[in-house]
């Protein structure tokens, strides 16, 4: 579904992706790794027109999304959930799940507190009242009742309790299920193993290593050399 090509992406005049291919399909789970500063999330505000890609291509399922406007992006069906979790925090949890719900949406209010209990037990408190966790589970929430075609993930479980971090992955996992495809950045490589399908590592703006969910096992140690401070 997703694909990109040799993709060099700046901010001004500042290289920061170096000829970055990768490719997703649909019901997969791609990791991205690295440290801080790699090039993470460049790669993901490039895909969804945030930042200038000066050259090579995207596509999403044939169509070219390359310094296409964010706008129109975001009405091809890829929705991202930064790391600051943007959500509206003077407005209820169920306001926040009711201003993004798209009428033709697979995914109902319903659903989502099916999916997220911890919302429904906590649909009328503010959004700036949750945990972090919950904060984060809003921000996935309200993009599924957006009707995603992609979800775009931005160091989801960063900061979060172990047992925070183990509600996140059965949410990453049943999404999965329903064949959204998932682009997922990330540091915790057990995260990782748990829900990727494959993954890429991004050092200084560039891929240097790549594989399937075996490689993750099978290369920890190399891995977590790129991911050392």
């Amino acid at each position: 579904m997703l694909e990109l090509n040799s993709v060099n992406s700046f901010y001004g005049k500042s290289h920061i992706l170096f000829d970055v291919n990768c490719t997703l399909k649909r019901g997969e789970v791609l990791a991205i790794l690295g440290r801080n500063g790699a090039g993470k999330s460049t790669l993901l505000k490039s895909i969804m027109g945030l930042v200038d890609v000066r050259d090579g291509s995207i596509h999403f399922e044939g169509n070219e999304l390359t310094n296409t406007t964010s706008h129109r992006i975001a009405h091809q069906g890829l929705c991202f959930v930064p790391e600051n979790r943007d959500i509206f925090e003077i407005l209820s949890v169920e306001e926040n799940l009711y201003i993004s719900h798209n009428p033709a949406s697979n995914w109902s209010i319903n659903d989502i507190y099916s999916l997220f209990p911890r919302l429904k037990e906590r649909r009328k408190n503010g959004g700036g009242n949750l945990s972090g966790g919950e904060q984060q589970m809003l921000a996935i929430a309200r993009a599924l009742v957006n009707d995603p075609k992609m979800l775009i993930l931005d160091e989801p479980t960063e900061g979060l309790a172990p047992v925070i971090v183990e509600e996140i992955e059965k949410i990453i996992s049943n999404v999965r299920s329903t064949g959204i495809p998932i682009l997922l950045v990330e540091q915790n490589i057990s995260v990782c193993r748990k829900v990727a399908d494959k993954f890429i590592v991004l050092e200084q703006g560039q891929v240097v290593l790549e594989g399937s969910n075996q490689d993750l096992s099978d290369q920890t140690e190399k891995i977590e050399h790129y991911l050392a401070v």
